[in-house]
């Protein structure tokens, strides 16, 4: 059995096991996928690999394929109650809340980086700033954004912005025109190999400039 053919059965037993489970499936892609993207932008800014760092994006990647598989859902949303358009479906759906999520993403690194890759500080951030929100009084509005924003590698996220609404744009409309159902969400994520690395290249870059002000 040669390794193309290999290929074929992993892939279609993959294929059969997202249909049945999708956001399982969605959750163990993104578990590879970040960490391999994770572990790639380490070896490219620092050249090595801190296993720490490692072990807390794994612990995130399961609800970043939550996140993932439900932006692809967005873009059925704007097909079922806006457009079938495919640019429109991607455009107005899974590639601007793809936004938010890339700032989710970068904070939850910042956030990591400065407490020493701790879950539960990163949990106690997000605490903190919901308590803020539930005073609602100004200062406490000030101080949300101030939590968050200063979190924020401003440059590297303009970057991901501008990737976002471009060659993404271009890749969920091939997505949603020639993809099936089933399988958009593992056609995003096997895209997502090149582009979480370029992800975590850039946080890692932004929250090291953060810190070091």
């Amino acid at each position: 059995m040669d390794i193309r053919t290999i290929s074929s059965d992993v892939f279609e037993l993959y294929s059969q096991f997202q249909n049945a489970h999708p956001l399982i499936g969605s959750m163990i892609a993104a578990e590879v996928i970040f960490v391999v993207g994770d572990a790639a932008s380490q070896l490219i800014f620092d050249k090595k690999i801190d296993i720490k760092k490692l072990h807390y994006t794994a612990a995130l990647a399961p609800l970043y394929g939550i996140c993932i598989k439900g932006l692809l859902e967005s873009g059925d949303l704007i097909g079922r109650y806006v457009s079938e358009n495919p640019a429109l479906k991607s455009a107005l759906g899974p590639n601007l809340w793809g936004n938010a999520f890339n700032f989710f993403f970068f904070i939850n690194n910042t956030v990591g980086e400065k407490e020493d890759y701790s879950l539960k500080s990163l949990l106690r951030h997000y605490k903190d700033v919901l308590i803020n929100i539930s005073l609602r009084s100004k200062s406490c509005t000030e101080q949300r954004r101030d939590s968050l924003i200063n979190f924020l590698p401003k440059k590297e996220y303009f970057y991901s912005v501008a990737a976002t609404l471009t060659a993404w744009n271009v890749f969920q409309y091939i997505n949603y025109s020639y993809v099936q159902d089933g399988m958009r969400t593992s056609a995003a994520l096997a895209a997502s190999v090149l582009w979480t690395g370029l992800l975590s290249l850039w946080s890692l870059q932004g929250r090291r400039a953060i810190l070091c002000q």
